[in-house]
């Protein structure tokens, strides 16, 4: 199995983790319901919200992860990094104020899950090296190579920012055809 085989495999599994979580948590709804409306203060009603606000940021993540799982991206290294944010705080959150409880070792786990497989993305899913590029030369055929599948409008900008063809003058770019 290929690094990047096994990179999709613990993305979708890790998708379905936080999907799976949001909709364990979302089942605490009716008990925190309950517990709010024994709060003297004003802050009774806020509980209730903030409760279903943390279900519906797991399952946003989650869905997240299934799209880079799903259409691996030169970013998606990244965005599984970020994603493990969510559930690894949660958890620290979780180990610091209330103490170790079993949702705690779910949301480290899914977090965990996350970051094994931003690592094990393929530098090809990864570093660019399968986006488009193109070729754009200057008047002396000195190749400047743009990556990364950029807009047309970008690529000769860019290109003449990077040129570094002492003959002639970085505004005399064409693309090679």
């Amino acid at each position: 199995m290929t690094r990047q085989r096994s990179a999709s495999i613990l993305m979708g599994l890790a998708a379905l983790g936080f999907l799976g979580t949001a909709a364990l948590h979302t089942t605490g709804y009716g008990t925190v319901l309950r517990l709010a409306a024994e709060v003297p203060s004003d802050l009774g009603p806020a509980i209730p919200a903030l409760w279903l606000v943390f279900s519906l940021d797991l399952a946003v993540i989650g869905l997240i992860v299934a799209v880079v799982a799903w259409r691996p991206q030169p970013i998606g290294r990244w965005v599984l990094v970020i994603a493990s944010l969510s559930p690894l705080g949660a958890a620290g959150l979780q180990l610091r104020f209330i103490g170790f409880v079993p949702p705690t070792a779910l949301l480290l786990g899914i977090g965990v899950l996350t970051l094994v497989a931003a690592a094990l993305l393929t530098s090809q899913a990864t570093d660019g090296a399968s986006a488009p590029h193109q070729v754009i030369a200057c008047q002396n055929r000195v190749p400047v190579t743009v990556w990364g599948g950029l807009p047309a409008a970008l690529l000769l900008p860019l290109a003449r920012a990077g040129h570094r063809c002492r003959m002639c003058s970085p505004d005399r770019l064409d693309r090679i055809p």
